[in-house]
């Protein structure tokens, strides 16, 4: 028997679907409290994709600073979105990809860092185009930002150039460790003149 708010329940087992229904709505949506089981280094981690999300494990850690200082950017909001394993946005909204199933907002921390849990995405369309989008990265006193984050071992020579180019698409290094792929990022931010 449970005690909840001097309620006695006699049978608590009805309780337990809503109860892990509204901490796997908090956990996907990236909503959850930070303790120490979801940090990595004392950077908080943004759940994107929950455990049992198919696909390879990626731990993406960044940091957000001033274009012109290259000092960290605190409390800056990252709105990003990816494929999942099948190549899919399947977004809430059909007009709007940055709806996507896997996608959500995360905060800096004070340091302008932050880490990401999710999976690679799949590739779709040409091969070669695996990337995660940041759809905006705002800050108070800067330049909104966005781009995509390419992974080097799959960039196709045309998106390659693209990025290069447009400085829209940064190309990172991912490296296996314990079976999971872990890369880092900086994303740069031009301060408002």
């Amino acid at each position: 028997m449970i005690t909840i708010l001097r309620m006695r329940i006699k049978k608590p087992t009805l309780l337990l679907p809503i109860f892990l229904s509204i901490c796997f709505f908090v956990v996907s949506c990236g909503v959850m409290p930070l303790t120490p089981e979801t940090s990595t280094e004392d950077i908080p981690v943004f759940v994107l994709a929950s455990a049992d999300e198919p696909g390879q494990r990626l731990m993406l850690k960044g940091t957000v600073v001033d274009s012109q200082t290259n000092e960290p950017i605190p409390d800056t909001k990252i709105h990003l979105y990816h494929a999942d394993a099948n190549g899919e946005y399947q977004p809430t909204d059909p007009n709007d990809e940055s709806t996507a199933r896997l996608s959500g907002t995360l905060t800096t921390d004070t340091a302008g860092n932050f880490a990401v849990d999710t999976i690679v995405p799949r590739e779709y369309d040409q091969p070669g185009n695996r990337h995660i989008h940041l759809h905006s990265v705002s800050a108070a006193n800067y330049q909104n930002g966005g781009g995509v984050i390419l992974f080097e071992n799959d960039v196709n020579p045309e998106i390659r150039q693209w990025a290069n180019e447009t400085g829209f698409g940064t190309i990172i290094e991912l490296e296996e460790i314990d079976g999971v792929q872990h890369g880092h990022v900086t994303i740069s931010l031009d301060p408002i003149e």
